[in-house]
C-alpha cells in the first residue's frame, strides 16, 4: 500500500508538467476595443493599430476578435506577423490558435527572410515547428541568385531554410528551367534534390534524371536513373551523369551512350566525358561505335572512341588503340582509325587489315569510302596486298606499291594495283560434279596490274610492261611459288559478329 501510495503521489507531482497550459496571446496595443456579445461571445473587438504577441512572435493587423478564454484570435487587414529578426509574413486574414501556436493566413499572403519570397493566397504556418505550408500554389523568388520557383503544394522548414515542393514544380533563372514533380530545394546554398522525373533546360542543352542534385549557384550537378543530356543534336546518357555548366563538362558512368540523330551514329561504352565547348566526347570501358547505314549497321570497338568537330564542324571519330570493325558484308582492324562523317570515310592506320568477302586486304595505310546503302571505293598505300581464299591451301594473291579497289553492291569488282604489282593466281575449271578445280597456278611480275571480278572470280587481268610471267601445273608449283614474299593469311583475326569486335 505504501508503494501504491508514493507512486500516486510522484504522478500527481508530474502532472503540471504534462498537462502545462500554452502561454495566453498578449494585446499590446489598441487604438480601441470593446465587448459585443451580440456579436461574438467572449470575445475583445480590437480596432486600429493592433499589436499582439505570442511565444516570442509579434503580430500586427487593422482590427481583430480577441477570443481569450479559447486563446485565439482572428485578425483581419494588413496582417503582419514578424519571428526573429529576418522572417515576415504578410495577409488579409488570419485565424491563430495559442493552443497549437498554427496560423490559418489567407489572401495575398507575402511571406519574406533575408533572401526569399513567398507569395501565395493561403498558408498554414506552425509556429511551434517553424514551418511553412501551401496547398493551392505559390511562388517564390530569391532575390539573391534570381531563381522563381512555382508549385502546386510546398512546406518550408524555416529552422533549416529548406523548402519541399510537390506537383507542378517549376524553377526558373535566366540561364535555365528546371520543371519537377518533388524538388528539395536548400535556400542557404542554393541547391536542390529531384526526386521525380525532372526536366532541366537551358538555352543549348536539355537534361533529363528521376532522381538528382544541382547546386544553383555554382551549376554543378549529378543525375541518376534514365538520364540523359541532349546538346546540339547529341544525346549523352548513363547510369549516373556529373554535369558542370559553367564549364561545359559532362560525365558519364554505367551504360554509357552518346547518340548523334544528325549523322545517325552512336558511342556507347562503360564511361563517357563531353567537353561542350570543345565538342569533343570520349568514351572508355568496352568501348563501341555504331554507324547506322540504310539497310546495315557498323560496329566498330577500341580502348577509347573520341568524336571530335573537323574544318566543318562535322565529327570525326577517332578509335585507339586495338580498333577493330564488323559489318555483315565487311570487317576490319587496325591499331587506330579514324573515321571521318564529312567524306564517310575510314581511314585505317598501324597493320590495317580488311575483309570483304572471301578478300583479306593490308597495307600500310587504308582508306575506304562508304555510300549510305554500302561500300564505294578504297585506296591502299604501301605494301599493298589482297589475298583471296581459294580453298584450305591455295590462295590468290595481289601485291603492289599503291593499290585503288572499287566496289560494286558491296563486292569488290575492280582493283588496280599501281607500281611493282605481283600477281599468283590459280585458274580452276568446273568438273562433271559441278565442283570448281584448280588446274595451275598462274605468276606474274610487272608494273601495274588491272584487275576485274565478277560473282567473286577473276574475269580479267591486264599485267602492263610485264617483266616475268609463268604458268605451271599445280603439281609441278612449289611451295616458295605458291605464296608471295609477305603473304600472311590473318583470318583467325576476322570478327564474323559483333560481339567478337571485343
Amino acid at each position: 500500500m505504501l508503494r501504491l501510495n508514493f507512486f500516486f503521489i510522484f504522478l500527481i507531482s508530474l502532472s503540471p508538467l504534462f498537462g502545462q497550459k500554452p502561454a495566453k496571446i498578449k494585446l499590446l496595443k489598441a487604438d480601441y476595443s470593446r465587448y459585443d456579445i451580440q456579436i461574438a461571445k467572449n470575445a475583445q473587438r480590437l480596432i486600429g493599430n493592433v499589436k499582439l504577441s505570442h511565444q516570442g512572435t509579434l503580430m500586427q493587423c487593422d482590427s481583430a476578435w480577441l477570443f481569450e478564454n479559447e486563446n485565439r484570435v482572428k485578425a483581419f487587414s494588413k496582417i503582419r506577423i514578424n519571428q526573429g529578426d529576418s522572417l515576415r509574413l504578410e495577409g488579409d486574414l488570419l485565424e491563430y490558435s495559442g493552443e497549437n501556436q498554427v496560423a490559418d493566413i489567407s489572401g495575398n499572403i507575402r511571406m519574406s527572410d533575408r533572401a526569399m519570397l513567398l507569395e501565395t493566397e493561403y498558408l498554414l504556418f506552425n509556429m511551434e515547428e517553424n514551418t511553412a505550408t501551401y496547398i493551392n500554389g505559390g511562388e517564390i523568388t530569391n532575390r539573391e541568385n534570381n531563381n522563381v520557383l512555382t508549385s502546386e503544394k510546398g512546406t518550408y522548414f524555416t529552422d533549416h531554410e529548406t523548402f519541399h515542393f510537390k506537383e507542378n514544380v517549376i524553377l526558373n533563372n535566366p540561364d535555365y528551367t528546371i520543371e519537377t514533380d518533388t524538388l528539395h530545394y536548400r535556400e542557404y546554398n542554393s541547391t536542390a534534390d529531384f526526386l521525380g522525373p525532372t526536366f532541366i533546360r537551358g538555352e543549348e542543352n536539355l537534361i533529363y534524371c528521376e532522381n538528382g542534385y544541382y547546386d544553383t549557384e555554382n551549376d554543378l550537378a549529378r543525375f541518376g536513373q534514365n538520364a540523359y543530356v541532349w546538346f546540339d543534336g547529341q544525346k549523352l546518357e548513363g547510369d549516373s551523369l556529373f554535369y558542370d555548366r559553367n564549364s561545359g563538362i559532362g560525365i558519364a558512368k554505367g551504360n554509357v551512350a552518346i547518340q548523334d540523330t544528325l549523322n545517325d551514329f552512336i558511342i556507347q561504352g562503360n564511361i563517357g566525358r563531353h567537353l561542350e565547348k570543345e565538342e569533343i566526347s570520349f568514351v572508355t570501358g568496352r568501348a563501341e561505335y555504331i554507324q547506322v547505314f540504310e539497310n546495315d549497321s557498323l560496329f566498330l570497338h577500341a580502348d577509347t572512341l573520341k568524336a571530335v568537330p573537323d574544318t566543318l564542324n562535322q565529327k570525326k571519330i577517332q578509335c585507339f588503340s586495338g580498333a577493330k570493325f564488323y559489318k555483315s558484308d565487311m570487317q576490319g582492324a587496325c591499331d587506330s582509325l579514324i573515321y571521318s562523317e564529312r567524306d564517310s570515310a575510314f581511314y585505317m592506320y598501324e597493320d590495317p587489315v580488311i575483309w570483304n568477302e572471301e578478300n583479306q586486304i593490308t597495307g600500310d595505310f587504308i582508306q575506304l569510302n562508304t555510300l549510305e546503302d554500302g561500300l564505294d571505293d578504297m585506296k591502299v598505300r604501301g605494301n599493298s596486298f589482297i589475298i583471296s581464299k581459294v580453298d584450305d591451301k591455295h590462295y590468290n594473291q595481289i601485291k603492289g606499291r599503291n593499290m585503288n579497289g572499287h566496289f560494286s553492291q558491296n563486292e569488290l569488282v575492280k582493283v588496280d594495283v599501281i607500281g611493282n604489282g605481283t600477281l599468283v593466281y590459280y585458274p580452276t575449271e568446273e568438273t562433271e560434279e559441278g565442283d570448281q578445280k584448280i588446274i595451275g597456278l598462274n605468276r606474274a611480275l610487272c608494273s601495274d596490274i588491272q584487275i576485274r571480278i565478277k560473282d567473286r572470280e577473276i574475269t580479267y587481268v591486264n599485267l602492263q610492261n610485264q617483266t616475268d610471267s609463268k604458268f605451271l601445273p599445280l603439281e609441278m608449283a612449289s611451295e616458295q611459288d605458291k605464296v608471295l614474299k609477305g603473304f600472311e593469311w590473318k583470318g583467325a583475326l576476322r570478327p564474323m559478329n559483333r560481339k567478337e569486335i571485343f
